[in-house]
């Protein structure tokens, strides 16, 4: 299995609920996760901690 994100404004909760039932898709899991972002000479250094 691939893990696959993509990130976008959403401006609309419940149209994308509706757009999310009408392809057949469900819930399978919820995470809780907290990213800090670090400033590095290269751009960006992301940690994210997922409790448990």
């Amino acid at each position: 299995m691939h893990n696959v994100e993509y990130k976008a404004e959403l401006r609309d909760m419940a149209m994308a609920k509706a757009t999310c039932r009408a392809v057949g898709a469900s819930h399978i899991i919820t995470l809780e996760q907290t990213d800090t972002y670090f400033r590095v000479p290269s751009g960006r250094l992301k940690r994210r901690e997922c409790p448990g």
